[in-house]
């Protein structure tokens, strides 16, 4: 019976997903794709912030806290795992810059096919742990939940702008749907994973997505919008991928008590990131 809820849930999410890039996709413009064009120093600057930094931190944390196996172990896959795909439509919602976050998720995705097994092999003879993936498995994940569908769409907006007005919205509604439906099949399903989890366990967590937020936002430009682009591209990472290494190379049983609670930290300290940065962003206005 788990194993028929876990299909559910995964087709569900795959679904919503591809949906919900495709809609992403038909709010993008082409020429977003040539925002990295006039500034190559920050792309420089995002990839060694969210490629290397993170990575770096998420040791610095495990080695500092020392939690769990099972929660090291996770924790090391998820550095290695960047691109989040829903990222690409909740940075713009919370008022990252849109085109800097459209080429960085992309940039992120793309290379994601050498730099995940890398930092994966780093992390592992770092944390005396054995876990691999192949350049192709990535490859179908990332291409089917983020690149296809989101190419789809921008290009389908370039050719038919009329069409695209007319079926954004129901299709958003539609994935929006089915990704809540699923967010909360998950909950139901698996909150005893929140209750297991020990308090050294959380503090692991929370700290590595503190620190992943602080080296975005200390790497990115002045600006609050790219601030706030980078910050949260460089704490996200992609439960899809993460899943698909651990279980991969894990039973299942230890890869979600530590992805789900991760993803549930990783929600609440964002939220209150943005908010802290919008009502930073609008003291210095009334200041102005």
């Amino acid at each position: 019976m788990q194993e028929v809820i876990l299909a559910i849930l995964q087709f569900g999410l795959m679904a919503s997903t591809i949906d919900l890039m495709f809609v992403q996709g038909m709010n993008i413009p082409i020429s977003y794709l040539s925002f990295f064009k006039e500034r190559p120093t920050l792309l420089l600057r995002s990839l060694l912030a969210v490629i290397v930094l993170v990575p770096i931190a998420a040791l610095f944390v495990i080695f500092l806290v020392r939690p769990s196996q099972d929660v090291s172990v996770g924790l090391a896959i998820l550095a290695a795992c960047p691109a989040a795909p829903m990222m690409l439509v909740n940075i713009p919602k919370a008022g990252g810059e849109p085109r800097f976050v459209t080429s960085l998720h992309l940039s992120l995705g793309l290379l994601s096919l050498i730099t995940t097994p890398v930092i994966l092999e780093l992390m592992a003879d770092a944390l005396n742990f054995r876990a691999s993936i192949s350049p192709l498995a990535i490859a179908g994940q990332v291409s089917v939940s983020l690149i296809i569908p989101v190419c789809i769409g921008i290009l389908f907006y370039a050719k038919f702008p009329g069409v695209t007005d007319i079926i954004r919205k129901p299709l958003a509604i539609i994935g929006q749907i089915i990704s809540f439906l699923m967010i909360g099949i998950i909950l139901l399903t698996n909150y005893h994973f929140l209750l297991q989890m020990d308090l050294r366990s959380y503090i692991a967590m929370a700290l590595m997505v503190i620190i992943a937020l602080g080296i975005g936002n200390f790497l990115a430009p002045p600006q609050p919008e790219e601030r706030t682009a980078m910050a949260l591209e460089s704490a996200a990472r992609h439960p899809g991928l993460a899943f698909l290494i651990a279980s991969l190379n894990f039973p299942l049983e230890k890869a979600l008590p530590v992805l789900i609670p991760y993803l549930f930290i990783f929600a609440i300290i964002s939220i209150l990131y943005v908010q802290f940065k919008k009502k930073m962003t609008h003291f210095i206005s009334l200041r102005a």
